[in-house]
């Protein structure tokens, strides 16, 4: 005859699974979005530039358009470590979740699991700018992330070490 297969999972198991979907892994897929949003025009350094310039020219109303330009770049490299960072915290943290496998404590290779990911995502994001006209991919950006992801993982470690965590 015929064999149909019923899911026995109890609900309230499916449900804490979607919980753990929501608290863990959804702000990892959105930080991911925020970043791939930014890779398009609204990132664009002319649309930074109408934010920074301004608020320079208010604090400093004698400064050069050389020391706007620098700053704004300065800003826009610092972002990108920054968004990396966080995106690594929040890999991290979705994987070492209660119910994964992960170990507890600190681990270096749980860290470097973060950073390979990060390092992957922002090749993609900036193989994904190539394809934006008023974007350009850079290796030199993802090599920033990278790096970005790493200073993350080493202040995370060092926080936690501070606070006895591990």
């Amino acid at each position: 005859g015929n064999f149909v297969a019923i899911d026995e999972t109890p609900l309230f198991l499916s449900r804490m699974r979607a919980a753990r979907f929501f608290k863990y892994w959804l702000p990892v897929i959105l930080w991911m979005a925020v970043i791939f949003g930014a890779s398009t025009n609204l990132g664009k350094p002319r649309n930074t530039s109408r934010i920074i310039g301004p608020l320079l020219h208010w604090l400093v109303p004698d400064i050069s358009d050389d020391a706007v330009a620098q700053v704004q770049f300065a800003v826009r490299k610092t972002a990108h470590a920054v968004e990396y960072a966080i995106l690594g915290l929040l890999f991290w943290r979705a994987r070492r979740n209660k119910t994964s496998s992960a170990p507890s404590g600190w681990n270096w290779r749980e860290a470097g699991f973060a950073i390979l990911f990060c390092a992957l995502y922002a090749a993609t994001d900036e193989f994904h700018q190539t394809f934006v006209a008023t974007r350009q991919g850079s290796p030199w950006d993802v090599l920033l992330d990278t790096a970005g992801t790493t200073m993350g993982m080493v202040l995370l470690w060092l926080v936690g070490r501070r606070l006895k965590r591990w």
